[in-house]
């Protein structure tokens, strides 16, 4: 099973959504992923700060939702 969490720029509260749902699921039999409609170019920095303060390192990168991922 996939959960797809998706929003427009995909490098900030998706990126977040996935990256939280990886850490609270670890046994991974749900498979998390995010993208977006219009990718931005990089992650928002203070996506990554907010994470980093819960002990997520967020390896992601935007990814576009009309493309195989």
């Amino acid at each position: 099973m996939r959960v797809a969490f998706v929003c427009v720029e995909n490098s900030c509260r998706s990126q977040m959504a996935e990256a939280l749902a990886k850490k609270m699921f670890p046994d991974r039999t749900v498979e998390f992923v995010s993208a977006g409609t219009h990718p931005a170019k990089r992650v928002d920095e203070g996506a990554v700060v907010v994470l980093k303060e819960y002990g997520i390192n967020c390896d992601g990168y935007p990814k576009n939702i009309f493309r195989n991922w």
